[in-house]
């Protein structure tokens, strides 16, 4: 039997057993789960104990690593100069497009391999700067669905606890969990265009202040409750409680604007008014 999350918060209250907050498992649960990954550099703000089970922070660990390696996200971590708990320099490759940090360890420096002469939009050959152009993802948009879902979801636990209480996050679940595959979409944003909130405070936030990174919400109402999470020049939206598209017209002035909603087949569902 699948609990839903309002099940979850039930069994927390009532019982005096913790259980998964993913699954409601009462197995496993002396992990110790980074609501950021620690991969990104957040060494800090971490899920309260037994909060998740040992097979959900083994599973979500899989797509976490391939939406960070293969994606935007690994080209900041780089430039960011995040080594690895062994002292490996980072690195990340997204389609043919090798992404390596500094070798002593200077952050601002990506070395690049596998540019290609289109990738370059302009060159000025009086300064030696270049201007090039990289996809964003490596056809793993879903990983990166699923990351920013699991991201937004904990850290309401850990810092909003009122407001998760409140919302039905039950189709999260099953998409975490595997019960349902159909994709769910988020928009990759460049400029702020509502005043969101952050989700953890003071100490915690300071804290994902000084790795670049921000986890921000809006509520918008009961169907629509936007999670943002910002690692250096990546910034993206999602909604944490269903696969609705309406509220990502309110982010688009142009059809040039819908190339930054993923996975690509949902421009198909977004209609611009002229």
């Amino acid at each position: 039997m699948f609990y839903t999350q309002r099940d979850t918060i039930n069994t927390l209250v009532n019982q005096k057993y913790m259980s998964c907050i993913f699954c409601n498992s009462t197995e496993n649960l002396d992990t110790i789960e980074h609501i950021v990954p620690e991969s990104l550099g957040n060494g800090n703000y971490i899920l309260p104990k037994e909060s998740i089970c040992k097979d959900c922070n083994n599973k979500f660990s899989k797509f976490e690593k391939e939406a960070i390696s293969s994606s935007i996200i690994g080209f900041e971590k780089t430039r960011f100069a995040i080594r690895s708990k062994k002292g490996k320099i980072p690195s990340s490759k997204v389609q043919d497009i090798e992404f390596g940090g500094d070798e002593q360890g200077r952050k601002d420096i990506v070395l690049l391999k596998g540019i290609k002469t289109e990738d370059i939009k302009s060159y000025d050959p009086k300064t030696g700067i270049m201007e090039i152009v990289v996809p964003g993802f490596d056809k793993n948009s879903v990983q990166i669905s699923k990351f920013l879902l699991k991201i937004g979801f904990e850290s309401l636990y850990k810092s909003e606890r009122q407001r998760f209480e409140i919302y039905d996050f039950s189709e999260l679940l099953h998409y975490l969990n595997n019960r349902n595959n159909n994709d769910w979409p988020f928009l990759v944003i460049q400029n702020e265009k509502a005043p969101f909130i952050s989700i953890p405070r003071f100490y915690d936030k300071f804290q994902l202040n000084k790795i670049n990174c921000k986890l921000l919400y809006l509520e918008m109402n009961m169907n629509t409750f936007l999670f943002r999470f910002e690692y250096g020049g990546f910034k993206a939206n999602i909604n944490l409680l269903n696969r609705n598209v309406e509220w990502i017209k309110e982010y688009i002035a142009s059809e040039k604007d819908k190339d930054y909603i993923h996975p690509d087949h949902f421009r198909n569902d977004i209609v611009i008014s002229s």
